[in-house]
Parts: C-alpha cells; structure tokens; sequence
C-alpha cells in the first residue's frame, strides 16, 4: 500500500512540475478591410505580414517559396552553454487565416545547432506579444492554435 501511494504522489509532483508544450504554430484570422475589397488576394495577405512582421522588428528574409514570408533569427534566451534562437516562417491558409510556425534552436558555443521540437509557453508568449499589435494594426487578429480553439469552444 505504501508503494502505491508514493508512486501516486511521485506522479503528481512529477506532473504538477512538467513545463508547458505547445505546438510549434499559432494562426491568425485575416480580418477584411473595410477601406479595401473585402475579397482579399494573396498578395495583399502577404503584404500585411510583411508589413506586421517589420513594425514588430522582426527582419525579413526570403522565404522558401513565393507564398511564404520568412524572418532572420533572432536569440531569445541566453543560457549558459547554448542560445535559444528562433526564425518565424508566417504562411496563408486560404484568404481566411494566416499561420505562424515558429522554428526554435538551441544554438550552442560551438556554434551547432540543433531544433527543439516543441514550445515552451513562456516562449510562445513572449514571441506572441512580439508580433499580435503588429499583426492587429494589419488586420490579422490572434486565434491561437487548434487545441485551445477546441477547449474554448467545448467550455462554452
């Protein structure tokens, strides 16, 4: 019986100390412009990020294909043996929503680099309140990522 209620409390202290994951993107919704054709082309979507992603000083850089929007890395957090870096790689979904993928690196003092395959909370907020009044003033409103959408809408 002691067994069984040490390893339930070990799971609970284990569990109540795991950090916070999410995933590697956060969407926004592409608000339409009252001043503009409500009936937006990809063009004017990618002028907007690269509007959003400039005001925010995150600098641009040639993305991968035409309809991706790429940012320089910037260093985020400075640990002893390795930096957190991270570059942003904004796509549109249709003309209805826009994707941020986030792509963090532990860049270490030998200058290797190796990915992190998930995000910590406290450095998607951080990256987030970066980009959201920027991306608002451009007419891209926040709406976060599939799960918590979901959460949201089964709370109410």
């Amino acid at each position: 019986m002691r067994a069984f209620i040490f390893i339930v409390a070990l799971a609970a202290f284990g569990t109540g100390c795991a950090p916070t994951m999410t995933p590697l993107y956060r969407d926004f919704e592409v608000q339409a412009d009252s001043a503009r054709d409500t009936s937006l082309s990809g063009n004017d979507i990618l002028d907007r990020i690269r509007a959003g992603l400039e005001n925010a000083d995150w600098p641009v850089s040639g993305g991968v294909t035409e309809n991706t929007v790429e940012t320089e890395p910037r260093t985020y957090r400075r640990w002893g043996i390795y930096n957190v870096q991270v570059h942003l790689e904004v796509v549109p979904v249709g003309n209805r929503h826009v994707r941020v993928m986030v792509h963090p690196y532990r860049v270490f003092f030998n200058h290797r680099s190796r990915q992190i395959g998930y995000l910590r909370g406290s450095l998607a907020r951080s990256i987030m309140n970066d980009i959201r009044d920027p991306f608002e003033e451009q007419g891209l409103a926040f709406a976060g990522f599939a799960q918590a959408r979901d959460a949201q809408e089964t709370t109410r």
